[in-house]
Protein backbone atom coordinates (compact mmCIF):
# COMPACT_ATOMS: atom_id res chain seq x y z
CA UNK A 1 0.00 0.00 0.00
CA UNK A 2 1.33 3.40 -0.77
CA UNK A 3 2.21 6.21 1.81
CA UNK A 4 -0.38 8.77 2.04
CA UNK A 5 0.33 12.54 1.87
CA UNK A 6 -2.46 13.76 3.00
CA UNK A 7 -2.40 16.53 5.89
CA UNK A 8 -1.92 15.16 9.56
CA UNK A 9 -4.27 16.35 12.29
CA UNK A 10 -7.60 16.47 13.19
CA UNK A 11 -9.93 18.35 10.35
CA UNK A 12 -12.40 20.28 11.60
CA UNK A 13 -15.47 21.96 9.29
CA UNK A 14 -16.94 25.51 10.16
CA UNK A 15 -19.44 27.69 8.90
CA UNK A 16 -19.02 31.24 8.99
CA UNK A 17 -22.11 33.54 8.19
CA UNK A 18 -20.88 36.84 7.57
CA UNK A 19 -24.65 38.10 6.46
CA UNK A 20 -27.81 36.70 5.85
CA UNK A 21 -27.21 36.38 2.40
CA UNK A 22 -23.42 35.15 2.47
CA UNK A 23 -20.61 33.42 4.50
CA UNK A 24 -17.98 30.36 4.15
CA UNK A 25 -17.51 27.24 4.74
CA UNK A 26 -14.00 25.85 5.81
CA UNK A 27 -12.26 22.63 6.76
CA UNK A 28 -8.88 23.14 8.55
CA UNK A 29 -6.86 21.39 10.58
CA UNK A 30 -4.28 23.00 13.20
CA UNK A 31 -5.13 26.77 11.57
CA UNK A 32 -3.80 25.20 8.38
CA UNK A 33 -6.77 25.55 5.19
CA UNK A 34 -7.97 22.36 3.66
CA UNK A 35 -10.89 23.41 1.65
CA UNK A 36 -12.77 27.24 1.84
CA UNK A 37 -15.75 28.06 -0.18
CA UNK A 38 -17.81 30.81 0.04
CA UNK A 39 -21.35 30.09 0.75
CA UNK A 40 -24.66 31.86 -0.38
CA UNK A 41 -28.03 31.56 0.45
CA UNK A 42 -29.12 29.48 -2.16
CA UNK A 43 -26.10 26.59 -2.13
CA UNK A 44 -25.90 26.66 2.29
CA UNK A 45 -27.26 23.53 2.81
CA UNK A 46 -24.90 22.07 0.26
CA UNK A 47 -21.72 23.33 1.19
CA UNK A 48 -21.94 23.05 4.90
CA UNK A 49 -22.82 19.10 4.27
CA UNK A 50 -19.65 19.44 1.89
CA UNK A 51 -17.08 21.02 4.70
CA UNK A 52 -18.62 18.06 6.65
CA UNK A 53 -17.67 15.03 4.45
CA UNK A 54 -14.39 16.70 3.55
CA UNK A 55 -14.01 17.05 7.58
CA UNK A 56 -14.69 13.30 7.69
CA UNK A 57 -12.73 11.84 4.90
CA UNK A 58 -9.47 11.14 7.18
CA UNK A 59 -11.29 9.23 9.36
CA UNK A 60 -13.44 7.49 6.87
CA UNK A 61 -9.72 6.43 5.30
CA UNK A 62 -8.59 5.20 8.02
CA UNK A 63 -11.69 3.21 8.57
CA UNK A 64 -11.48 1.83 4.97
CA UNK A 65 -8.01 0.66 5.22
CA UNK A 66 -8.68 -0.99 8.59
CA UNK A 67 -10.89 -3.50 6.54
CA UNK A 68 -8.05 -4.89 4.92
CA UNK A 69 -7.02 -7.15 6.88
CA UNK A 70 -10.65 -8.72 6.94
CA UNK A 71 -9.76 -9.88 3.07
CA UNK A 72 -10.84 -13.44 2.83
CA UNK A 73 -14.12 -13.17 4.72
CA UNK A 74 -15.42 -10.10 2.70
CA UNK A 75 -14.55 -8.65 -0.45
CA UNK A 76 -11.70 -5.94 -0.26
CA UNK A 77 -11.51 -5.50 -4.10
CA UNK A 78 -13.84 -2.14 -4.12
CA UNK A 79 -12.29 -1.00 -0.67
CA UNK A 80 -8.45 -0.67 -2.59
CA UNK A 81 -9.98 0.63 -5.43
CA UNK A 82 -11.43 3.88 -2.85
CA UNK A 83 -8.48 4.09 -1.26
CA UNK A 84 -6.37 4.43 -4.36
CA UNK A 85 -8.90 7.07 -5.66
CA UNK A 86 -8.22 8.85 -2.44
CA UNK A 87 -4.37 8.46 -2.92
CA UNK A 88 -4.71 9.93 -6.32
CA UNK A 89 -3.17 6.99 -7.78
CA UNK A 90 -5.64 6.87 -10.77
Amino acid sequence: MSETNFTKGEWVAYINKVNLNHGYAAVECEDRRIYGQKVYKSNEIEETANAHLIAAAPEMYAMLESFLCLEGLIKTDKIQALLTKARGEI
